[in-house]
């Protein structure tokens, strides 16, 4: 589509569930907008497939006391505001990825939502 587009009523996109593997949940940017993953002490989020333009969040389920979070080099985070996942079993961080061109995404995190 391009151009201007008017939409009446709701739009809303599918929720991809992300899998932990080896440590590693991959995101993939073409498959969806909306993501959801449980990680446990150690996981390592890669992003890929970025397009110019996209927003898409990320729903963090804490599943360890002591969880830890790293990201591939192309996740852009504020200065000295790294994400850090909640500390607490069973809580929900909310993770905003935009991306303003293909190669990187800027990073904004909302943690411990009650």
């Amino acid at each position: 589509i391009t151009g201007s587009l008017i939409i009446s009523g709701s739009v809303n996109g599918n929720v991809l569930s992300v899998t932990e593997a080896s440590s590693t949940a991959s995101i993939d940017l073409s498959k969806a907008s909306f993501f959801s993953s449980s990680i446990d002490a150690d996981t390592h989020f890669s992003i890929t497939n970025i397009q110019a333009g996209q927003t898409a969040m990320l729903r963090v389920t804490i599943t360890s006391a002591t969880p830890t979070a790293s990201f591939s080099p192309n996740v852009l985070q504020p200065s000295g505001s790294e994400y850090q996942p909640t500390a607490a079993v069973n809580s929900v961080d909310i993770l905003t990825f935009a991306s303003f061109d293909s190669s990187t995404v800027s990073l904004v995190a909302v943690n411990k939502l009650i």
